[in-house]
């Protein structure tokens, strides 16, 4: 793995770090550094009596330090890579230490252990496949009972007025989700549990909102009940995913058929949403050589042992990308990846004003009406103060709304966009939600830069 100085910038967590880094990346604050064909190791004086004793899994980039700092990379850990980074040749080239040889072992024994299929007699392989029907046929039997339940609570809901909605408790929406989950339908539920989410305390707004939920809800169960099932079409995967019918990483590594799209990555940036018992981590990634976009969504619960790993926002990588099927695909994960150089997206996979967005957007929707956290790519935007709002506007005048939450919880955001475009045009990547555009960064001067 060849890390550069600016790749190991971003997997610090703070500029603080890194600073402090870079002052231990001389060879003279080292009693010692070596390395094998998968790591790095050595030992650098610190506060106390003993050093401290570093080691970096460069096959799989992982971080070990004996000091007492909470950090995840140590700065003794950015040190040695700098120093690795900076003098790669002065590493004598060493036999691992046996603790470090066993950490390397046990990491990748389970990397190996979960990638690698167990092999299946002809017997075991045609029992599985008919113990698979049968959860199949009986998940779709579940599914569709419940289907024809929530067809006719919607029913009911439209017939009694949209009025009558703020008059419904919580429980309302909440045991009705509840029954798709037992339906084996939460997608469904999640869907309906946004009903309890709208602001039914102000006058105006709500009805659209409950409007496009409650319509969007319909022509999913709808759609589903008239597709075909006997065969698995990438409309049919897309439905089914909406609905909650998730698809194991295993089954898609182990699968031929599955989309693997190996490029060059740009990663546009990231999100981090807090819910009640569940964080969920949104990236998105683009493809610089084939121009595939890519969002990867991964969450962490109670129950995990970390947070899963993370791309870091405005780093570029080349990676192999397996994308959940559907008729868009869009949703990935990194199977495997390293980090290179610096680069910069083509101009071609930009839009090339905010009319050329409508209509790639409208393409889109007439494919996938349900989509949701999809970005863009546009080029020369100027960021404009309106009253109290910030807008994107393009050569023609046109623009869109940058969403509020942008400045009022992150002011800086705004004035490193200003900052960074000095009053010129600039390419601009984002992500298009109802009430505006959320910003993820810039592209200028031929660089990207992450907001």
């Amino acid at each position: 793995m060849n890390l550069t100085e600016a790749y190991i910038e971003k997997l610090a967590v703070n500029a603080n770090a890194f600073k402090a880094g870079k002052k231990l990346s001389l060879s003279s604050k080292w009693v010692e550094y070596h390395k094998s064909e998968r790591a790095i190791w050595g030992a650098i004086k610190g506060s106390g009596k003993n050093p401290y004793h570093v080691s970096i899994d460069l096959q799989d980039l992982a971080y070990k330090c004996s000091c007492p700092s909470r950090q995840h990379p140590c700065k003794h850990s950015i040190a040695i890579l700098l120093l690795h980074c900076q003098e790669s040749a002065s590493f004598t080239q060493s036999t691992e230490p046996p603790e470090i040889a066993e950490w390397l072992d046990k990491r990748h024994a389970k990397t190996t252990a979960a990638d690698t299929p167990k092999v299946l007699t002809e017997k075991e392989i045609e029992k599985r496949a008919a113990d698979k029907a049968k959860r199949v046929a009986s998940r779709f039997d579940s599914i569709n009972k419940g289907i024809q339940e929530l067809d006719q609570w919607l029913k009911d809901l439209v017939r009694l007025g949209l009025l009558e909605l703020p008059s419904k408790d919580y429980a309302f929406f909440e045991n009705f989700a509840a029954k798709m989950v037992d339906a084996k339908a939460p997608g469904l539920g999640a869907r309906i549990r946004s009903l309890n989410e709208l602001n039914y305390s102000v006058q105006d707004g709500w009805q659209e909102d409950a409007f496009e939920i409650i319509g969007q809800l319909y022509l999913l169960i709808k759609s589903f009940q008239q597709q075909p099932k006997d065969q698995e079409t990438p409309y049919l995967q897309t439905l089914k995913s909406l609905i909650g019918w998730n698809i194991n990483k295993k089954e898609l590594l182990v699968n031929p058929d599955s989309l693997k799209v190996t490029d060059q990555w740009l990663v546009l940036g990231s999100f981090v949403e807090e819910m009640d018992e569940l964080t969920a981590y949104r990236t998105w990634v683009q493809g610089i050589k084939t121009g595939h976009r890519g969002y990867l969504l991964d969450f962490e619960t109670k129950f995990s042992t970390g947070p899963p790993p993370l791309l870091i926002d405005g780093a570029s990588l080349e990676a192999e990308l397996i994308f959940y099927p559907g008729n868009q695909p869009y949703r990935a994960f990194v199977n495997t990846q390293k980090p290179i150089e610096e680069k910069t997206v083509p101009a071609k996979h930009f839009c090339k004003n905010w009319d050329d967005h409508h209509k790639l957007t409208v393409t889109r929707l007439s494919e996938n009406p349900w989509i949701n956290n999809q970005f863009y790519l546009i080029k020369n935007v100027r960021f404009v103060k309106t009253g109290n709002d910030w807008i994107a506007c393009d050569e023609n005048k046109k623009f869109q709304h940058i969403q509020r939450s942008v400045y009022q919880h992150s002011s800086d955001k705004i004035l490193t966009m200003m900052l960074l475009a000095n009053h010129t045009p600039v390419g601009l990547s984002f992500v298009q939600y109802n009430d505006g555009i959320l910003p993820l960064g810039i592209f200028h001067n031929q660089k990207y830069t992450c907001l």
